[in-house]
């Protein structure tokens, strides 16, 4: 004769029965639309579950309804799909994802994240080396503001022929730039308003 639910009142000791009625149509929910551990933990704790107890509740719901993972045999059926695959080890991490989200597809309660954790401790086994996540595409600002900032980043005093110079190796019209540029670059370079700038050029000028 199979078990008999445990009645909710009995699952957590100091929890009322409206309280773990609530957790459990939240739990079961959360395991059917695939959402994680933490992400269901969350909604059980914002109903007002103390936070010690919250472990122990969410225990205690997924083992009443019969949802509990078996973690080995999880672990074991991943496992078997990983090494039924033939990996060049040259693999991008991007492919990897779209590998784990296949696994999460056939095997019931796996995760992406636990599919590549057990794909990095794989590759670690092979002696390969786990392929990082790519890093973000910077943003251009150009060959002649670059320079113009690279200049003033070297000497914040640069005078316009240093700046020239290094116009001159990005672009054909390097002394239009600079008559354009110098002003701003020397003034942000060294933290003088448009007035105080003005003033420091024309002393230079006159020496």
């Amino acid at each position: 004769m199979p078990d008999e639910k445990v009645e909710a009142t009995e699952l957590v000791k100091g929890i009322d029965s409206k309280l773990e009625k609530k957790a459990t149509a939240i739990v079961v929910a959360g395991v059917k639309d695939g959402k994680s551990e933490d992400e269901i933990k969350q909604a059980v704790f914002s109903l007002g579950v103390p936070f010690s107890k919250l472990n122990l509740l969410h225990k205690a719901i997924l083992k009443n309804e019969g949802l509990a993972i078996d973690v080995k045999a999880l672990k074991a059926s991943v496992q078997e799909l990983i090494e039924k695959t033939e990996f060049s080890f040259d693999e991008t991490l991007a492919q990897l994802k779209e590998f784990a989200d296949t696994v999460v597809e056939n095997v019931p309660n796996a995760s992406a994240q636990r599919v590549l954790a057990q794909l990095k401790a794989h590759w670690k086994l092979n002696e390969r080396e786990f392929p990082r996540k790519i890093a973000p595409v910077r943003g251009r600002i150009g060959a002649i503001n670059k320079a113009v900032i690279d200049t003033f980043k070297a000497n914040p005093k640069a005078s316009v022929e240093d700046l020239e110079a290094a116009l001159s190796e990005v672009t054909k019209n390097a002394t239009s730039y600079t008559k354009s540029l110098y002003t701003l670059g020397f003034a942000l370079a060294n933290g003088l308003s448009a007035l105080e700038v003005l003033t420091v050029i024309a002393k230079a000028d006159k020496a």
